[in-house]
């Protein structure tokens, strides 16, 4: 019997029926001891098999007609066992085999599970989904996405929301920040090269490279030097203009990827306050900070109890939200949220946002960042701040990035007329942010 199949399955019952997110889960099972082969197909039969939840269970619904009364354990082993056969290339027989091994071990019920897996492989090809004509039910069940948010999407993005779905199912790049601090550009491109690993310069970021082919696990040995961070999520520290002498608030820090960045930034010859309210990513804000030699103060309290001595010259408030915009790197993410949910997000951005504009200087600049594309955490959001601060406006335009002209001329790409920094994985190959920035009269 296949051990990776038996972890796999553990990780997925974690994050499905405990709550856990996929990376938290992964973590608490540990594979960092295991061959690179073996972990790669773990975290594939992992992040798949929850990445086409959706499809799978309305294949099994197909299949089994008491699919509720089945125990548990069964229904996500033939869950994983079915993602084998109809997306990767695991031969039927070994996934057929494999699964009915792990029912046995499990006191499961062995014989059910070789039924309906040969049931699937006989049918597979007569297990059609609904028309595409009727939109919402087809892309639910086509692209694994829940049915109000396929409505929201359809609504929105019209024949684009297809393509939006179908991006949010592909594996994300690895991409990676050069940290200037401690490495540069050209030291790490040569690295990368002397072990093989294919990669690029980012599009829009001028300390990003995206490495093709490989795992976080080749590059270990190089964190501190890189930091493991999202195209859109780093140029979200150049929206903020920051400079050497000047005093930064990162009003939600952890776990550290855009507190470090200022610090790289302004080559560490700012005052840099990050503030983090949960005791265990605290601790992970702690390690990056270590890691980068990034010259910050780290402040564990509550943002609405923080009261500075100063005002701040910068500010950057990356909201915590439903991350519907990063999808295809926490697919987890699909099944967390209902509608409902934004409204609860948006009351609480805006909270913090209109709490966090008080500890700024007149002419200071004021970032609002989200990794989501809903208008509720965005656009919702900016408009019933600068409804309630009316001292305070969007900066429209790009001159006051420090960046290369090049690359501010390409970010200027991604700014709409009304100031709004948009990216999307199906337009851009980043993940879902949006960004705001905001100047203070």
């Amino acid at each position: 019997m296949d051990r990776n199949r038996l972890l796999a399955l553990k990780i997925i019952k974690n994050v499905l029926y405990e709550g856990a997110k996929i990376k938290a889960a992964i973590d608490r099972i540990d594979i960092s001891s295991l061959s690179d082969l073996d972990r790669a197909f773990i975290t594939e039969m992992v992040y798949g098999s929850i990445r086409h939840k959706i499809h799978i269970e309305w294949l099994m619904n197909n299949l089994l007609n008491n699919l509720s009364s089945t125990r548990r354990d069964t229904i996500l082993n033939i869950h994983l066992a079915i993602y084998q056969i109809r997306f990767m290339r695991v031969p039927e027989w070994a996934a057929v085999d494999e699964a009915v091994k792990i029912e046995k071990k499990t006191n499961g019920i062995p014989s059910l599970v070789n039924a309906v897996l040969r049931n699937y492989i006989r049918k597979k090809d007569d297990l059609v989904p609904p028309s595409s004509t009727d939109r919402v039910p087809h892309l639910s069940i086509t692209t694994s996405h829940p049915k109000w948010l396929v409505g929201r999407w359809l609504a929105r993005f019209g024949r684009e929301a297809a393509d939006l779905m179908q991006s949010n199912n592909e594996i994300p790049p690895l991409t990676v920040r050069v940290n200037s601090l401690l490495s540069n550009i050209e030291e790490i491109e040569t690295v990368l090269k002397e072990r093989g690993i294919d990669h690029t310069k980012c599009k829009y970021s001028p300390d990003g490279l995206t490495l093709t082919g490989s795992s976080f696990m080749s590059i270990v040995d190089l964190i501190g030097k890189v930091f493991v961070q999202d195209e859109a999520s780093q140029l979200v520290g150049y929206l903020l203009s920051a400079s050497r002498g000047q005093r930064i608030l990162d009003a939600c820090a952890a776990p550290g990827g855009k507190s470090t960045h200022l610090a790289q930034i302004t080559s560490n010859m700012a005052d840099i306050d990050a503030v983090e309210k949960s005791s265990e990513r605290f601790e992970r804000l702690l390690d990056n900070i270590h890691n980068t030699a990034a010259s910050i103060v780290p402040v564990r309290t509550d943002l609405f109890k923080y009261k500075p001595d100063k005002l701040y010259d910068r500010i950057l408030l990356d909201a915590p939200c439903t991350a519907l915009g990063v999808i295809r790197r926490n697919p987890d993410v699909k099944y967390r949220h209902s509608e409902e949910d934004l409204a609860v997000f948006n009351k609480r951005q805006l909270e913090m946002l209109v709490h966090v504009s008080g500890l700024l200087h007149k002419d200071g600049i004021l970032v609002y960042s989200v990794c989501s594309t809903e208008p509720e955490e965005t656009t919702d959001v900016v408009r019933d701040f600068l409804n309630i601060k009316r001292d305070y406006y969007i900066i429209k335009g790009t001159k006051e990035l420090c960046m290369e002209e090049h690359n501010r001329n390409m970010v200027g790409h991604l700014i709409d007329d009304e100031g709004m920094f948009r990216t999307y994985p199906h337009k851009h190959n980043m993940d879902g942010f949006f960004a705001v920035r905001m100047m203070k009269k």
